[in-house]
């Protein structure tokens, strides 16, 4: 199979994958997400199961329960009928069935489980007893909780930003080895693109799109990609979005990927809570300057690099202005760049 074939079959099945997510409620059967990307339902099950290791019937499942369960959190006066509607269960009672397959609970024990935490992205469940032994491994996260902006928050400010087109390429799993061979094929591609000092000031943007705490390691999805102009084009091999305008509280961030809990709990457990904004459900991401520093790559292979060097990103976080009694719950965070 060549290259291009691959770039070509990987761009249909990325369109297969944002159509499921924004389309949790309608018809995901496998003749419709076939006829959505032109393939036969055959070949679109075979290329599918092989890229994800998921048949279509068992992802469509997993993300539409997955969804379910943050609602049940996030949405805590939206009633269990109208969350699995939403989610694409013609009733509650199938919701509930398929809900404790996954899980281990119904619905109802789900939301009213204790413990429940915000990282400013995602709802998750830690137990009082690990967040307690967490702290107190880490009194920089109490400081920050206090108020004590830490050493790698350089800056927080809201800002008004622009839409972004970003040309992004895309994995499943935590593992720091492909998130930085994602970051070197968008090296190679920029290679193609752009010469010299215009790599070194090219604008990046990356984001988690899964819970970590409810999506298996293995499946959690990470996108990265380049902003770029309305003429540019980016090829088959990468995916195109745009990243929506709007509010956002943007935290100015310099340092090792260590340090990004304690700016996390500054951010979301002392700055948000006493500003006039709570988060809106637009798509949060990171921007860098990936190329600026040779020293990127290194700096994503975690604990075992050797680079001393700091990565430099903001993280932007879209917000709305607060409803007067809104639900506002800010726990230990793990807001990932």
């Amino acid at each position: 199979m060549t290259d291009a074939l691959i770039s070509d079959y990987t761009r249909r099945l990325q369109q297969a994958l944002e159509y499921i997510r924004a389309n949790l409620d309608q018809d995901l059967s496998l003749a419709q997400l076939a006829r959505l990307t032109h393939f036969s339902p055959y070949h679109f099950h075979r290329i599918f199961t092989a890229q994800l290791q998921e048949t279509p019937a068992d992802y469509v499942r997993r993300i539409r329960l997955e969804a379910a369960a943050q609602s049940l959190i996030s949405l805590p006066l939206r009633s269990m009928s109208q969350i699995a509607l939403e989610c694409g269960f013609k009733s509650q009672a199938l919701l509930a069935r398929a809900f404790r397959a996954q899980f281990g609970l119904s619905p109802s024990q789900w939301r009213k489980q204790e413990s429940w935490q915000y990282d400013g992205q995602f709802w998750s469940l830690l137990p009082p007893a690990e967040r307690d032994t967490a702290s107190e491994r880490a009194p920089e996260l109490l400081a920050a909780r206090r108020g004590i902006r830490p050493a790698s928050v350089i800056d927080v400010q809201l800002k008004q930003l622009p839409a972004y087109r970003w040309a992004y390429l895309w994995c499943n799993g935590a593992d720091t080895a492909q998130l930085a061979r994602i970051w070197a094929s968008l090296r190679e591609w920029a290679k193609l693109e752009w010469t010299g000092e215009q790599i070194r000031q090219l604008q990046g943007a990356s984001r988690w799109s899964d819970d970590p705490s409810i999506t298996p390691l293995a499946q959690r999805r990470y996108e990265a990609g380049l902003l770029i102009t309305d003429t540019q084009q980016p090829g088959r091999q990468l995916a195109v979005r745009q990243l929506p305008a709007g509010q956002y509280v943007v935290l100015d961030f310099c340092g090792r990927w260590q340090e990004e809990a304690a700016a996390a709990e500054y951010l979301f457990n002392y700055w948000l809570p006493r500003s006039p904004w709570a988060l809106d459900d637009r798509p949060h991401y990171c921007l860098s300057q990936p190329f600026l520093h040779e020293s990127f790559e290194a700096e994503l292979s975690g604990p075992e690099s050797s680079t001393p060097a700091a990565a430099r990103y903001q993280w932007c976080v879209p917000v709305r202005p607060a409803r007067s009694g809104a639900r506002r719950l800010y726990q230990l965070a793990d807001f990932q760049s």
